[in-house]
C-alpha cells in the first residue's frame, strides 16, 4: 500500500488556526460568565379583593348534610352606594313633610348575591306580613304529610276584640263554613284575611311554626304574642328563601310565589314600578297606639335581575305611608334598572 505524507506546512497551518481559535474562546468566556442573566418578568397579580366574610344559614338534624338555607356576604356592595342615598333622601323628604317618623328598607338582587340597607338596625313590627312565615310552615308541615293541605277547619265565631285593618281585605271566610288549608291559606296571603290566619294559627304545630324561624336563622316568636319584632334585612330571609326554593321543595315554593304574585294590595311596592313589572309580595300594617306602621316585601322580577325588596315604615298617619312605600320602591326600581 503507498502511503501518502502530509506536507508539514499543512500541519503548520493547521497548528495555527487551532491555536487562535482557542485564544478566541478564551477572550468570548470571561465576557459571557460577567453578562448577568435577564432578570425574569415578574408575574402579573390580580389586585387582591376586599375580604368580607359570609353569613350562612345551613338546616341541621341530619345525619349525612347540612342543606343550605341562605349564603350571602355580611358586607354592603360599594356599587349600590349611589342607591343607598337616594334612599336616604326620600325618606329624609317624607319625613321632613311629616308623613314619616321612621323607615328601614334592605334590597338583594339575585344576579350578583349584592345587598344595601337602610337603618338596618331598627326593629319593626311586622303585623301582617307573619302571614308568610306561617304559610312556610304549613307548606313545609305538607312536605311531611301531604295531607296537611286537605284538613278541614271552620271559624264558629269572631273575637270582637280582634282589631279592624286599616287596609280591609277584599273577601273574608265566612263563620260556620269549612275551608281546606289551602283554602285558608289563598284567603290568608292574597286578601290579607286575618279570620283565615287566626283558625290556621288555631291548628298549626307549634313547635314547626317555631322551627320554622330557627331553621332560617331567626329568633322565634311565642305562638300568641302580639308582637315579634324585626329588622328589614331580617325579615327578607323569608322572601330569599321561597325564590331560592332553599327552604320548601321547588312545587311548594312555586305555589307559595303563586300566592304572593296574587296579592290584590297594590299602594306599596307595586306603585313605584311600571304596572307591567310582576311583583310577588306581602304587605302588614300595626299600630300600637300612638304610631302607626305599613310594610310591603316581596320580590320585583325586573327583566334579567329580580330583586328583593323590604321597605319598614313608621308615621302618624297610615294613609299616607303608602305614598312613602311606592317612592322607595320606585328609586330603587330606579337605580336596579341601571345594572
Amino acid at each position: 500500500m503507498l502511503r501518502h505524507r502530509i506536507p508539514a506546512y499543512y500541519l503548520f497551518v493547521t497548528a495555527i488556526v487551532v491555536l487562535a481559535l482557542a485564544l478566541l474562546a478564551m477572550r468570548e468566556l470571561p465576557e459571557l460568565a460577567s453578562t448577568p442573566a435577564p432578570a425574569p418578568t415578574p408575574a402579573r397579580t390580580a389586585e387582591a379583593p376586599r375580604t368580607c366574610s359570609y353569613r350562612t344559614v345551613r338546616l341541621s338534624g341530619y345525619e349525612g348534610i347540612r342543606p343550605l338555607i341562605l349564603s350571602e356576604p355580611e358586607c354592603e356592595a360599594a356599587r349600590y352606594a349611589d342607591m343607598k342615598q337616594d334612599i336616604a333622601t326620600v325618606v329624609e323628604q317624607y319625613r321632613s313633610s311629616g308623613v314619616l317618623t321612621s323607615a328601614a328598607v334592605y334590597v338583594r338582587d339575585f344576579r350578583k348575591g349584592e345587598w344595601t340597607s337602610f337603618n338596618d338596625g331598627e326593629q319593626f313590627d311586622p303585623g301582617s306580613l307573619l302571614k308568610v312565615p306561617l304559610m312556610l310552615t304549613y307548606l313545609r308541615m305538607a312536605e311531611d304529610d301531604p295531607s296537611v293541605l286537605s284538613r278541614r277547619y271552620t271559624l264558629w265565631k269572631v273575637d270582637p276584640r280582634m282589631p279592624r285593618p286599616i287596609f280591609p281585605p277584599s273577601q273574608q271566610i265566612t263563620t260556620g263554613k269549612e275551608y281546606t288549608v289551602e283554602e285558608l291559606l289563598r284567603f290568608g296571603i292574597e286578601r290579607s284575611d286575618n279570620l283565615a290566619v287566626t283558625l290556621l294559627m288555631q291548628h298549626v304545630d307549634e313547635k314547626a311554626y317555631k322551627r320554622t324561624y330557627l331553621e332560617l336563622g331567626l329568633a322565634a316568636p311565642e305562638l300568641n304574642a302580639s308582637r315579634h319584632p324585626m329588622t328589614a334585612r331580617d325579615y327578607s330571609v323569608f322572601m330569599k328563601a321561597l325564590f331560592n326554593s332553599t327552604y320548601l321543595s321547588i312545587h311548594n315554593s312555586e305555589f307559595a310565589m303563586s300566592l304572593l304574585r296574587h296579592t290584590d294590595f297594590n299602594d306599596g311596592l307595586r306603585r313605584g314600578v311600571p304596572e307591567s313589572t310582576d311583583v310577588a309580595h306581602k304587605f302588614g300594617e300595626y299600630s300600637d297606639g300612638t304610631s302607626m306602621q305599613l310594610h310591603d316585601s316581596g320580590i320585583v322580577y325586573l327583566q334579567n335581575n329580580p330583586y328583593a325588596i323590604t321597605i319598614l315604615t313608621k308615621g302618624p298617619d297610615v294613609a299616607k305611608l303608602p305614598e312613602a312605600i311606592g317612592a322607595l320602591s320606585g328609586a330603587v326600581y330606579q337605580r336596579m334598572s341601571g345594572f
